[in-house]
């Protein structure tokens, strides 16, 4: 599969990329020394003209070799972030399905309907208890429960 992605990028802008490049390297260099020495006093125009010559072939390079250094950082970078967003939503997991499934600020009456504080026990309208106690474990169940929550037992 590697090999059929080495023939979708661009060969060309592999091989013109880099000789492109090194031609402004060698017009910038070559034209500050000749301007240095004083002999070039009529190539004076060329480090100049370099710079965008050095710009074209850097950024075709960068092009050419786009997909391996993405693929490459993918691959060394990838568990590294996967292991720092879970250590960093390890905290906060029960938090996020409250956002997600929204918390609940109160409960309702299975009997009557009216909504009762979370920490009550006993509905504020009718009286009748909002929880089941298991007969097994003696946990309480919310009132329409069907299974304890604890051990699974019918209720």
């Amino acid at each position: 599969m590697e090999k059929d992605d080495e023939k979708k990028h661009h060969p060309v802008l592999k091989v013109l990329g880099p000789i492109i490049l090194m031609i402004g390297l060698i017009m910038f260099f070559g034209g500050a020394l000749a301007l240095m020495t004083g002999g070039g006093m009529g190539f004076g125009f060329i480090p100049f003209f370099s710079i965008p010559v050095m710009f074209v072939g850097g950024v075709m390079t960068q092009f050419a070799y786009m997909g391996k250094m993405t693929k490459y950082m993918h691959k060394r970078m990838g568990p590294i972030q996967k292991d720092y967003v879970n250590y960093m939503l390890d905290g906060t997991k029960d938090q996020i399905k409250d956002i997600v499934h929204g918390s609940p600020s109160s409960k309702k009456c299975v009997h009557c309907g009216d909504s009762n504080p979370l920490d009550a026990k006993f509905c504020d309208h009718c009286g009748k208890p909002l929880t089941k106690a298991c007969r097994n474990c003696l946990e309480e169940n919310e009132q329409d429960a069907k299974y304890c929550k604890s051990c699974g037992k019918s209720l």
